[in-house]
């Protein structure tokens, strides 16, 4: 359709409906070929007796003993994935790494990372692109690096929000009983897969 049928249309001039769709095309498109935006989330344990128990799950991120799982999440903020629960000790690349998720993604996706995610070799190996947060090198970022922070927290911010709802079961709100422990990689794929039935992330607008 033209601008001047579709200023017709929402009664707007032609200049205008130009101005919106040279305005949002590009916003639309950011990240398309994004398959997955990926992070880390930590369940905290009861305080073990076992100091060798203790060393191993301590997380100096969250100043405690923790389980930690990668997640994954579809742009929409639909989990599609989660791994086995690690010790909190262990980094956000060791977790990649071993999860094996790697051979999921197919040649040419996208995955979108947070700055903890040092796994660039990995992905440029299987030739996959991330997408991450520019580094501070000096003592600001440019104006270029500032926009594209913006925008990329802003397409983060629904695993952010989809981690959430997954840690409001109060299972994973309050101390994670060490009895249950074996039982804690299915209980957090439970726990996801009725996020995944809950209310949509986003509203029907932005589908």
């Amino acid at each position: 359709m033209s601008f001047r049928c579709i200023s017709s249309l929402f009664d707007v001039t032609p200049k205008t409906a130009s101005k919106y769709f040279r305005g949002f095309v590009p916003l639309l498109a950011d990240f398309q070929n994004v398959r997955a935006v990926l992070d880390c989330t930590e369940v905290q344990l009861q305080r073990s007796t076992c100091l060798h128990c203790r060393i191993l799950t301590y997380s100096h991120y969250k100043g405690r003993e923790t389980v930690k799982f990668l997640v994954s999440v579809t742009p929409g903020g639909v989990f599609n994935y989660v791994s086995q629960g690690f010790v909190g000790k262990a980094s956000d690349k060791f977790i990649f790494n071993a999860s094996g998720m790697i051979t999921m993604f197919d040649e040419g996706d996208s995955i979108m990372v947070d700055k903890g995610f040092a796994i660039s070799n990995e992905l440029s190996q299987h030739r996959l692109e991330m997408i991450r947060p520019p580094l501070l090198q000096g003592e600001q970022l440019s104006t270029e690096e500032a926009k594209q922070n913006a925008s990329i927290a802003r397409a983060r911010v629904h695993v952010e929000r989809s981690i959430q709802r997954l840690k409001n079961f109060n299972i994973f709100t309050n101390k994670f009983e060490l009895n249950l422990v074996p039982f804690i990689d299915d209980l957090i794929i439970i726990a996801a897969g009725i996020t995944n039935l809950s209310d949509p992330i986003l509203a029907d607008s932005r589908f």
